[in-house]
């Protein structure tokens, strides 16, 4: 779980749902949020989700292109990164659902 009170400078929003992803990729987030912190990018996170099987990060910054950069290499950790497990996995589509999983995580969803 995300420590809160660690990112406060950088997460500017008082709803915790406004912080909704997978647990898979919980150490892709909080590594994000801690690349901010340690070049001092001003930032506000404004909202951290998961959409059609991809890591989605909406913020505000005076240093637009820096931050797109991280957000970017973030999201392309997601791409390949089961959200449940947090090991290796690809996008698949469940009935109609998008979303990343890893080999064993996809059986387990697919197999009866």
């Amino acid at each position: 779980m995300i420590d809160l009170l660690k990112y406060k400078d950088v997460i500017d929003f008082p709803n915790p749902y406004m912080m909704e992803y997978p647990p898979g990729w919980e150490d892709i987030v909080i590594d994000l949020l801690d690349k901010i912190l340690e070049k001092n990018l001003e930032c506000q996170i404004l909202q951290i989700k998961e959409k059609f099987g991809q890591l989605r990060v909406y913020y505000a910054s005076s240093h637009y292109d820096e931050i797109k950069e991280l957000v970017k290499n973030a999201e392309l950790l997601c791409d390949s990164t089961c959200q449940i497990s947090g090991d290796k996995g690809a996008l698949r589509n469940i009935v109609g659902w998008l979303t990343v999983l890893s080999d064993e995580e996809y059986e387990k969803r697919t197999t009866k």
